[in-house]
């Protein structure tokens, strides 16, 4: 009996013990549960927040493509950061406009930080170079202000009012002014009869054209309203900088081919017009500057040497030290021509270019402790050595004196 009892009591145990361990069990298998719930509530949550993030990128890109496409029209498609338009992102066409975020312009001039860019034939957007455009080359250059607008009949006005620009010299003319009776729609002689009337090519001496281009001017002329002022003819070099920028592009404003929004090209008459400097916003290049295409071709300081790229220095070059012919930049033979990289030569006594009087100029200010000689103001018969100073104003530097060998 007692044995049967203590079984009893054993099995009664048992039991209780059993019950326990399968409560355990529900409660793990529960909690288990619990836990794998969470996990996959988790994860469907990260998800969801990574499946958010990817549709916001897709949306992002979306955005970024459509504000690419808008005000990028032609083939300006390849505009790599062309977010960063500066003050022309609003121009449509000059997406790609470079370090246009660097402008930094005055009412007068504009500012050309120091560094360097790719000079010449870029034939990964052109394919129209002429042979004197190679080799596509690095350049270094010092920072430097240069004109923003080309330089007006008012300007070149008061130089001739003071007397610095003049035709005093028969064999170095500084500018020819507009014939007598010219009119800006000549009647042409026609079979039978008719009347000439000569067409105003040159601006100055004409009414109403005081805010133009300053154009049928030397290179002597141009140089010596540079002098006058304080300031100098940029190199070459400077004035490809300023035109282009530094990412290669084909024009001032980017690779979309011109038309009359950007030029003064007059597409009834299919040939150049001068305009009002400034007159064209989309034609900017990528500093603030206009005009750096059309309106009137540049004299720029140094000679003329069709193999010049293959030899010149890398930093801060000067053109040749001698020849026959001066650079004109920014030429206006037809729109095919307003090319950044292009390069024409004239002697620099020419006021003309074929039939159109088409040279103007503007200028940039010195470089500082660069120095230069001069006519003496007070005596032309003598020097007067300058220096530039931290302004980028010339200031004489001493006496002037006499001429001597070296300095002619």
């Amino acid at each position: 009996y007692n044995d049967l009892g203590a079984f009893s009591n054993f099995k009664t145990q048992g039991e209780s013990m059993k019950n326990s361990i399968t409560m355990i069990a529900i409660m793990l298998i529960t909690v288990v549960s619990i836990v794998s719930c969470g996990e996959s509530s988790t994860k469907n949550d990260n998800e969801a927040d990574i499946n958010d993030d990817i549709s916001n990128s897709d949306n992002d890109e979306q955005t970024d493509a459509d504000n690419g496409d808008t005000g990028n029209t032609g083939n300006s498609g390849n505009t790599g950061n062309s977010g960063d338009t500066g003050d022309t992102g609003d121009t449509g066409d000059s997406g790609d406009t470079g370090d246009t975020g660097d402008v930094d312009c005055t009412d007068v001039s504009c500012s050309i930080p120091a560094g360097t860019f790719m000079m010449g034939c870029n034939e990964s957007v052109d394919n129209e170079c002429n042979s004197d455009e190679y080799p596509y080359h690095e350049v270094t250059l010092s920072g430097y202000k240069i004109d923003k607008y080309e330089v007006t009949v008012a300007q070149y006005q008061e130089c001739v009012d003071k007397g610095a620009c003049n035709n005093n010299d028969a064999e170095k003319l500084h500018y020819e002014e507009a014939e007598e009776e010219c009119h800006d729609e000549p009647i042409v002689l026609k079979e039978g009869g008719g009347v000439i009337k000569v067409k105003c090519l040159c601006n100055f001496g004409i009414e109403g054209r005081s805010n133009y281009p300053m154009n049928c001017v030397s290179w002597h002329g141009a140089k010596a309203y540079c002098d006058w002022i304080g300031k100098r003819l940029p190199t070459e070099a400077e004035w490809e900088k300023a035109a282009r920028g530094t990412d290669g592009r084909k024009y001032p404003w980017g690779n979309v081919e011109p038309d009359s929004s950007y030029i003064g090209w007059d597409d009834e008459k299919d040939e150049f017009k001068t305009m009002p400097v400034g007159s064209y916003e989309k034609g900017q290049s990528p500093y603030g500057l206009f005009d750096m295409a059309g309106n009137v071709a540049e004299w720029v300081n140094d000679w003329y040497d069709e193999e010049y790229y293959s030899a010149s220095p890398k930093e801060n070059p000067k053109g040749p030290n001698e020849g026959d012919q001066k650079v004109l930049r920014g030429l206006v033979d037809s729109p095919d021509e307003v090319r950044a990289s292009v390069r024409d030569a004239h002697s620099p006594n020419s006021v003309e270019s074929d039939e159109q009087s088409s040279m103007g100029f503007r200028c940039v200010n010195c470089i500082k402790d660069e120095k230069r000689i001069v006519e003496c103001e007070a005596d032309n018969k003598k020097l007067q050595e300058q220096i530039c100073n931290s302004e980028q104003n010339w200031i004489d530097l001493g006496n002037c004196f006499d001429c001597v060998e070296g300095y002619l």
